[in-house]
């Protein structure tokens, strides 16, 4: 199999393609107050867990990929309700922006 994408890059490149090379070709990436709050408040999302509630099974941390499409991936929570309907959720800081780029990760789902 190919080298699979990384979803979250979809995101960085819809944002910036320069943006995208530099963090997943170049390895250059810097924390500045804004990603070390993003990532702490993230933290919680990144943690395998489950719970069922009002018929819902909620998984959090999810691995998902496509061999087919080249794509990997981990849902920040998934929600499986009683009539079959799944319901992917991503977490992200601040206020909806009018770009795409955050929406584009839950495309694949």
């Amino acid at each position: 199999m190919k080298e699979a994408i990384n979803v979250s890059a979809l995101n960085h490149y819809t944002f910036c393609p320069r943006r995208c090379a530099l963090i997943y070709v170049e390895q250059a990436w810097s924390e500045n107050l804004h990603t070390q709050s993003g990532r702490r408040e993230h933290e919680q999302a990144d943690v395998p867990d489950y719970e069922v509630r009002a018929g819902v099974h909620i998984e959090r941390a999810l691995p998902v990929w496509s061999e087919k499409i080249g794509w990997i991936g981990k849902c920040d929570v998934v929600e499986f309700h009683e009539d079959g309907i799944v319901y992917p959720v991503e977490y992200k800081h601040g206020k909806r922006r009018l770009w795409d780029n955050d929406d584009i990760q839950l495309y694949f789902f």
